[in-house]
């Protein structure tokens, strides 16, 4: 006799049961992606996919249709749904499915991992991300659901919320969505839901658990909530510093450190060939505030560079989100920005930036592209601007008090004075000569700054200059410059070696080129002939003061001042060629940027068909959630290894080379004895590799003396020989359930 469909999807009590503990668990993962997302996007996308995939599951299991059917019913529904309900932008009048919006989940499906994790939180809907968690709480419900009901007293169905969970932390930042949801409430309501499911598996005529029982066991778990509240928190790597996560791992697809310094083309706007030359159009940004092309945070010895990582000052470049995380200080600004002859891959801001959009046909290309520094409040488009190119941003700016009352300021607390390192004494004793006895860190700039423009003069070099003033910032240039009795250069020379006498007092510093809105328009256009260098100092309460330590043009040089070799005027070497070319140097016809049509047509050409991208998301959307554990496994090791090959005394990297070959031989299968000796050990693996590696450990730790660096490679190239020949003893499939064996991270027993 057939069932009817009505009965058959009419859901019993234990399918209610499953259902709702289905649905809960799947939300709770998705609440993960809160840390990267703003104003609970992540929920208002990712509840209504848990409910859609709850339903899902619980109809094609209770319809008994084919799994692949049920397959291809699924993803149809994900792909229909998903304009109206996560990718508004793309659906037709913000509600209707379209091709548009499919492409678009497949896109973020495909690719919007890597751009979640390498983008500012919060993260918006740009670029698709609000993908991620439609798909992954649409999927978290439906594998949880349709588990539950095919399998009633199993307890599978708590693995794909539990994946959902993990991979919502692993994407998201050092800050943990909600200790309480995520971890006491769901780890409680799983081993509920475990509970009575195995209940529901005990025979029929077994009787009942008391009263007591239930009480029993709903005390156990209530205990065992409290205690992670109270506990968790204490426990070993609860610390948000030792939290892994994905975005630590992930390596920021722009390196400032490829791009030439910004300085070095400050000649390039001054040459009277492109003093004239429109750079900017700028509108609404407020009286006497400073826009700058760049922040260049460290010095190399050979120019300022803007790192955006790797010092004190500095943050990764990553991609822009919904807003920009800001300090809070002054008032929100909106400029507008049009660009007339870019200079390198630098974006000018001002201000403290919480916003930065691209308008014009080239707008959403550029939003995609550009990368933000949040700490030194640089940004950068790799693919560099083009003349044309419009974009908004809004800032925060400081209303400063006088100078009186800023010299009284300390500096900002998250930055600390520090014994100069690496700068040169002349600039240690100058800098000692003109701060004087100044008694704060910005009274010490102040004075640095007067000292310069009062004993220096201005000079931007050139064939008829007197005395000859070459251009650059490199140790030796600016040893001449700050060696004679009277210092003088342009804006470049008087810059850079500012921050590197702020240095030499200790004094945290960074170096900005851009320009200044001293006439106080509210549209102005600056040319080549306005830009300047200056410096900035933090200052608590105030952000980051611009300093300013060039003299007036119109101050030039003293020949009398100057030594002799200077003053003769010798015939002129050409300046060292910087790697930034003046805006209008080279011809239209050999300018490696204007093949902008072959671009164009390049990626018209490249793109897949909308049903081919869907396809590929179909696939990918399990292969990552099956692929999850396997990924975790592998970075783990990865991290493992790097810890055991960089940290700690050279004594413990030596000896790590040989726990390196131990797990190794543990994942491949190998029997390593716990309690014997290094030497033992390498006797029951049985290689060549095994033993030097052994013994080479034993002499690093009973040594007369610890092992040099050169020692330290000796072992980690030892190690990787034995590793190869190991593994080339290997098949393709053991070399791959080698690397996911998890053997390796557990304790040796």
């Amino acid at each position: 006799m057939t069932v009817p469909l009505a009965t058959r999807l009419r859901p019993g009590r234990a399918d209610l049961v499953d259902l709702a503990f289905s649905a809960v668990l799947a939300a709770l993962g998705v609440v993960g992606f809160r840390t990267v997302f703003a104003g609970g996007e992540e929920l208002v996308v990712g509840l209504p996919a848990v409910v859609l995939g709850v339903a899902l599951g619980y109809v094609v299991v209770r319809t008994r249709l084919p799994v692949l059917v049920a397959f291809a019913a699924s993803i149809v529904v994900l792909t229909v749904l998903s304009g109206p309900l996560a990718l508004r932008h793309r659906a037709l009048g913000g509600v209707l499915p379209s091709l548009d919006a499919a492409s678009g989940l497949a896109d973020g499906i495909v690719n919007g991992w890597i751009r979640l994790l390498t983008t500012l939180p919060p993260a918006g809907q740009a670029g698709d991300l609000l993908a991620i968690p439609y798909v992954c709480g649409f999927a978290g419900g439906l594998l949880a659901a349709a588990l539950a009901v095919r399998f009633s007293r199993k307890v599978w169905c708590v693995l794909p919320p539990s994946a959902v969970l993990v991979l919502s932390v692993l994407m998201g930042t050092k800050r943990p969505a909600s200790l309480l949801l995520q971890g006491v409430v769901f780890g409680a309501l799983t081993i509920t839901w475990v509970s009575l499911r195995h209940h529901r598996g005990r025979a029929v005529n077994q009787a009942p658990p008391s009263r007591s029982r239930l009480v029993t066991a709903a005390g156990l778990v209530v205990l065992a909530a409290l205690g992670g509240v109270v506990v968790g928190p204490r426990l070993p790597g609860a610390d948000a510093d030792d939290r892994f996560i994905l975005r630590d791992e992930v390596e920021p697809p722009f390196d400032p450190l490829t791009e030439p310094s910004p300085l070095a083309a400050y000649r390039n706007y001054t040459d009277q060939d492109e003093r004239t030359d429109e750079i900017l159009t700028v509108r609404g940004l407020p009286d006497g505030a400073r826009i700058r092309i760049a922040s260049m945070d460290a010095y190399s010895g050979t120019e300022w560079e803007a790192t955006g990582s790797g010092s004190v000052l500095a943050g990764e470049y990553l991609r822009v989100g919904a807003a920009i995380p800001d300090e809070g200080l002054g008032v929100e600004v909106d400029v507008s920005v049009e660009v007339h002859e870019p200079e390198g891959v630098w974006v000018p801001l001002a201000g403290d930036v919480t916003r930065l959009d691209f308008d014009g046909p080239r707008g959403d290309e550029l939003d995609d592209a550009v990368r933000v520094s949040i700490q030194t409040d640089t940004a950068a488009v790799p693919g560099r601007l083009r003349p044309g190119d419009r974009y908004t941003f809004s800032a925060r700016f400081v209303d400063l008090p006088s100078a009186d009352v800023l010299v009284e300021s300390p500096l900002d607390p998250r930055f600390r004075r520090e014994e100069a390192a690496d700068v040169p004494q002349e600039f240690i004793s100058r800098a000692a000569d003109w701060a004087g006895d100044q008694p704060t860190a910005f009274g010490e700039v102040l004075a640095i700054a007067e000292g310069l423009r009062t004993e220096g003069a201005y000079t931007d070099g050139g064939p008829e200059a007197n005395p000859v003033s070459p251009p650059g910032h490199s140790l030796r240039r600016l040893l001449d410059f700050i060696g004679v009795e009277q210092p003088f250069g342009n804006g470049e020379q008087f810059a850079a070696a500012q921050g590197l006498l702020a240095q030499a007092r200790g004094i945290p510093v960074r170096v900005v080129m851009g320009f200044h809105n001293e006439r106080g328009e509210d549209e102005i256009t600056f040319r080549g002939e306005d830009i300047e260098a200056w410096i900035e100092v933090p200052v608590a309460g105030y952000g980051w003061v611009a300093v300013d330590g060039t003299p007036p043009e119109d101050q030039l040089p003293d020949p009398l001042k100057q030594p002799r070799s200077l003053t003769e005027n010798p015939e002129p070497q050409p300046p060292p060629p910087t790697t930034i070319p003046p805006p209008t140097s080279i011809p239209d016809e050999l300018d490696p940027e204007e093949p902008e049509e072959e671009d164009e047509d390049d990626e018209a050409g490249s793109g897949l068909p909308g049903w081919l991208l869907v396809a590929v998301a179909v696939l990918a959307v399990p292969a990552l959630l099956l692929g999850l554990p396997a990924l975790a496994i592998v970075l783990l090791k990865g991290r493992r290894r790097r810890r055991r090959r960089t940290t700690g005394s050279s004594v413990d990297r030596v000896v790590g080379s040989f726990s390196e070959l131990v797990d190794l031989t543990r994942d491949a299968g190998g029997a390593v004895p716990p309690r014997a000796t290094r030497n033992e050990q390498s006797k029951v693996m049985g290689s060549a590799g095994a033993t030097t590696l052994a013994r080479r450990a034993d002499a690093a730790v009973f040594g007369q003396r610890e092992p040099t660096p050169a020692e330290v490679d000796a072992a980690w190239e030892e190690l990787a020989s034995a590793e190869g020949a190991l593994r080339a003893e290997m098949g393709r499939g053991q070399r791959l359930r080698t690397a996911v064996n998890l053997t390796s991270l557990r304790p040796m027993r």
